[in-house]
């Protein structure tokens, strides 16, 4: 990639969202903007994890601005308040319309690219970044794929017809093996890309990266505790990110409930996040009479990594333990934080090998609460295996997954 290289990114999330795609796809044109390219993003209105379009855009037509130096071309769909399975294709479809009319538009007025790069999901979109380079003949296109959707839709069960996944799974077939090169997460996805017909020779890996610099090991922010109403004497057991269906955080309910009916006093849960599941999980902890389950909002990137380093204990779980459908980007701030993080996860999946072949985390082959609780208390109750996954953690981060180098690594990659 050279200075001055048009670059269009297209997918539903971007920045400012504060986690998940959006975070990554924002960082990411960002990154490339002060390499230098001209960087052009199609996307829709931030509306996740909370799954309404945030305060201070107005949702209706078209909008563009810029962040970072890349400019924003942000383009109107359906946003379901309580999205199901339904609603949620009902939103994919919404934006591969108007998405679809926004890079025609710019093609009409006369701007040309050198790359299309698609964030999946939605898997949809990749039809939309084909028409892309359909127009910009000579293009390279170029699909990352975060999750794979349907696969993933069919394990959790979110779409119940054989008929409609076979169908959907065709689709997306059909649209990953028309892209020049395919890349994603970890080498179990990348299997089952190939599997689905892509060539194995278009395929590779983009894992996900870390500011090192900005998340990076230190003490707890006394201030930001105080801001948040978090006590300092107490032991925080944290999950930052989405609240959906995907997570089954009620089991982080059952392990409070589990820690007061010891009498651990000294472990308070914290659930800091938005999303579809929240109100559900507040009224379940109230009713459970959960004193030592706390919710707050998302936070702020310039507050987030003092949160990390507060958290005594980081959860990062997953319903499907089993699949390589995706790979949890929340787990890698706390990696680079030096945060000690316990994981539900297969040993045989992508994920649980990374866990395993590095020590840098505590694995939990389950998704089963009091398996999860045992394996909280014994590790808490060991200071050497506590520091031993902190050290590498930090390691393991800086040695494989800083930005420069990733970020380097995929788009220096001459065509």
């Amino acid at each position: 990639m050279n200075s001055g290289t048009r670059i269009l990114i297209i997918g539903i999330n971007y920045a400012p969202e504060l986690t998940g795609i959006g975070r990554y796809s924002g960082d990411m044109g960002a990154w490339l903007s002060k390499q230098g390219a001209d960087v052009q993003v199609i996307t829709g209105f931030p509306y996740y994890p909370e799954w309404k379009v945030r305060s201070g855009y107005r949702p209706g037509w078209y909008r563009t601005e810029r962040i970072l130096g890349a400019k924003v071309l942000r383009c109107p769909m359906y946003v379901p308040i309580r999205p199901t399975s339904v609603r949620r294709m009902l939103q994919d479809l919404t934006f591969m319309v108007t998405s679809w009319l926004a890079v025609t538009y710019l093609r009409f007025r006369g701007s040309r690219f050198d790359e299309i790069w698609v964030a999946s999901p939605s898997f949809l979109s990749g039809w939309v970044g084909l028409w892309a380079g359909w127009l910009n003949s000579g293009a390279r296109r170029s699909l990352h794929v975060f999750d794979l959707q349907v696969d993933a839709a069919g394990a959790l069960g979110m779409i119940r017809g054989g008929w409609l996944l076979r169908i959907l799974t065709r689709v997306e077939s059909a649209m990953m093996k028309r892209f020049d090169r395919v890349s994603t997460l970890s080498e179990g996805m990348r299997e089952r890309i190939i599997q689905k017909g892509v060539a194995a020779d278009s395929t590779m890996l983009l894992p996900i990266w870390v500011d090192t610099v900005h998340f990076q090991p230190g003490v707890a922010d006394t201030e930001l505790l105080f801001r948040l109403g978090l006590p300092t004497d107490r032991r925080i057991v944290l999950y930052s990110g989405a609240v959906g269906e995907k997570q089954g955080l009620e089991h982080v309910l059952t392990m409070a409930g589990l820690a007061k009916a010891g009498g651990m006093r000294e472990l308070l849960f914290v659930i800091t996040g938005d999303g579809p599941y929240m109100h559900i999980l507040k009224m379940t902890a109230n009713d459970l009479g959960l004193d030592n389950v706390l919710f707050r909002p998302l936070q702020r990137d310039d507050d987030f990594p003092a949160l990390l380093n507060a958290a005594s204990l980081h959860l990062v779980l997953q319903r499907h333990t089993a699949g390589d459908h995706f790979m949890p980007s929340k787990l890698f701030p706390i990696l680079s934080s030096g945060g000690l993080a316990l994981v539900t996860a297969a040993a045989e999946s992508s994920l649980g090998k990374l866990i395993f072949t590095h020590d840098i985390a505590e694995l939990v082959p389950v998704n089963d609460p009091s398996v999860l609780f045992r394996h909280m208390i014994d590790l808490l109750r060991s200071p050497a295996d506590c520091q031993r996954y902190r050290t590498n953690a930090r390691q393991f981060v800086e040695e494989n997954l800083s930005r420069e180098r990733v970020l380097s690594n995929y788009w220096l990659i001459e065509k």
